[in-house]
């Protein structure tokens, strides 16, 4: 005779269950990823080697600054000898030159007076030069006083009748009073005859 034991069915067991596998796969993947990164450590610590050695490498071109910017300011100084090394090749090409002109040194001697001359003449070209930059302006003055002038004249067309007339009338008054004068010269010999008037007359 077979017994068969039965237990009853325990509440909450396929939630238990369910929650034991979650936790099991939780712990297998942490495990997974534990070995992954336990593989990538030696990796991560030869890339730190690395940015260690990267960095003492940098610190040593901050180092270098001061010699760079050295550097920088001589690369005008270079251009600067490249343009001298331009000109002594130019001078090169003069020295043939520079050695005829070296021929004619007697005739250039007596040039010296001349150039002396030449070379006083030139000292007044400033005070010329300042002499022609007012010439504008004593242009205007000049044609200022034409103008003047010219209003003068017009002035003096416009008074000349009267000017006449004033000369026609001194005469005409110069006229009159030579006939006053003859006219007062008997009232004054009269005068004279009058008692006390030859006394009057000393006085006077």
């Amino acid at each position: 005779m077979n017994l068969e034991l039965r237990l009853p069915p325990v509440p909450g067991a396929g939630m238990l269950r369910r929650s034991a596998e979650a936790a099991w796969r939780t712990t297998r993947d942490t495990t997974v990823t534990l070995l992954d990164f336990a593989k990538a450590v030696p990796s991560l610590a030869i890339s730190l080697e690395r940015l260690a050695d990267l960095q003492d490498e940098l610190a040593a071109l901050g180092g270098l600054q001061d010699e760079l910017a050295a550097l920088g300011k001589m690369d005008f100084q270079l251009e600067r000898l490249a343009d001298l090394q331009d000109e002594l090749a130019t001078l090169g090409r003069l020295e043939g030159a520079l050695a005829q002109i070296a021929l004619f040194g007697t005739p250039l001697d007596k040039l010296t007076g001349p150039v002396e001359d030449l070379a006083k003449a030139a000292r007044t070209l400033p005070e010329l030069s300042v002499a022609a930059q007012s010439l504008p302006e004593l242009v205007d003055q000049v044609r200022q006083v034409e103008m003047i002038v010219a209003h003068m004249d017009e002035r003096l067309d416009d008074l000349m009748p009267t000017l006449e007339r004033i000369a026609k009338f001194g005469e005409s008054v110069e006229d009159d009073i030579d006939e006053l004068s003859d006219a007062l010269e008997p009232v004054g010999r009269l005068a004279s005859r009058l008692p006390g008037g030859r006394r009057r007359k000393k006085d006077a």
